[in-house]
């Protein structure tokens, strides 16, 4: 019997912070992820990414459990991959996401003030 629960548990702890789901959403539009495994110095020059912007990307990506490094290259976590299989779900996710973003920001303080 398949768990119809299942690509959502695998998903949803990669979209649980806004700031790492923002990184992951841009290193997937960018090819970032389909790109590893591959060195920092690779990343950089593919992706036309300062060091700074680099080490910005992997450190949220990293924090959230996406990527690690191994033997000085990036690579894509067994955790991660695994959900990747559920990219579909994921970039959904995302893209909702993005969608309802500004809604929620442009209604906290309404919904602070007056309930």
């Amino acid at each position: 019997m398949t768990d119809p629960g299942k690509p959502f548990r695998l998903v949803e702890p990669y979209l649980k912070e806004m700031l790492t789901a923002r990184m992951l959403a841009e290193a997937l539009a960018m090819g970032v992820i389909d790109a590893l495994p591959a060195s920092r110095a690779a990343l950089g020059r593919s992706f036309a990414l300062t060091e700074r912007g680099l080490d910005l990307m992997l450190a949220l990506l990293g924090r959230g459990g996406m990527v690690r490094i191994a033997d000085g290259h990036v690579v894509l976590t067994d955790g991660f991959r695994e959900a990747l299989a559920y990219r579909d779900l994921i970039e959904t996710k995302l893209r909702f996401a993005d969608l309802v973003l500004p809604d929620v920001a442009g209604l906290l303080r309404p919904f602070l003030q007056e309930g």
